[in-house]
């Protein structure tokens, strides 16, 4: 289970992008959600909001992967404990949804979370008005196992990788085995949907893939020609094929008990 202290501290204050929208006003409190699942081992892909977009659809649809499924379950509002990721109808009248992260168990007409937008994230008593439900990260009253040593092959196997093209229009691809599935040939917004990898011709989202995701200082993993580029995403729908099953046997292990 991640510090929850520890993680609001991490990002308070700051200007917070991960997903480069909307493009007028990169900054919303979606963004806070995404750190937030991110940092309790969510995936890409996991915090996505379909139908209208609008955040409230993260709990509407719960869950949009089977993997976010397996880290958070779904409750209405009557009751906000600390942890829990508050989803609101629409915030204080506004008509817009809000989502924020609660640092503490509600009162009766508010709650304290971290929130953004309007204004960088910040703590805030939030109002419960409106709220429409939340969503609880899963925790265990038993104590949490020293996993098991993992080779560094399989540690990589975890670490998803950034790749630019650089012949014609150019464009990003996240790849990670965890991506998409089988058969996929989807389209989600500016981004593609394939088995294995992710793939954007916008440059926000392929910054902001690079700067979360990328191993250096923030540049893409590789920058190569058209033939490359499209070989890396061939191999990264081979490997998603091939290791899909063993990737779910690690993780099997590293929570059996």
């Amino acid at each position: 289970m991640v510090d929850l202290d520890r993680w609001a501290a991490s990002i308070d204050g700051r200007l917070l992008d991960l997903d480069a929208a909307p493009r007028q006003q990169p900054y919303q409190c979606h963004d806070v959600w995404l750190s937030y699942l991110y940092a309790l081992e969510g995936r890409p892909g996991d915090g996505y909001a379909p139908g209208t977009g609008f955040t409230d659809q993260v709990w509407r649809q719960f869950p949009v992967t089977e993997h976010v499924g397996s880290l958070f379950t779904r409750h209405d509002g009557k009751t906000i404990r600390r942890g829990d990721v508050v989803f609101w109808a629409a915030y204080d009248g506004s008509g817009l949804p809000h989502v924020a992260v609660a640092l503490r168990d509600a009162g009766q007409y508010s709650v304290y979370c971290l929130t953004q937008n309007p204004g960088a994230v910040h703590r805030e008593h939030l109002t419960r008005r409106g709220v429409l439900g939340v969503l609880r990260p899963i925790t265990t009253s038993n104590p949490t196992p020293t996993p098991a040593p993992i080779t560094r092959d399989e540690d990589d196997m975890f670490k998803p990788t950034v790749h630019f093209r650089t012949e014609g229009k150019p464009e990003w691809t996240l790849a990670h085995p965890g991506l998409g599935h089988e058969g996929a040939m989807e389209t989600e917004g500016k981004v593609l949907v394939r088995d294995g990898y992710l793939a954007t011709q916008d440059a926000r989202i392929g910054a902001a893939w690079s700067r979360m995701y990328a191993r250096g200082l923030g540049g893409e993993t590789s920058r190569t020609d058209a033939a490359g580029y499209i070989a890396i995403q061939q191999q990264a729908s081979l490997i998603a094929h091939q290791l899909t099953p063993l990737i779910a046997e690690i993780e099997s292990d590293r929570v059996a008990p």
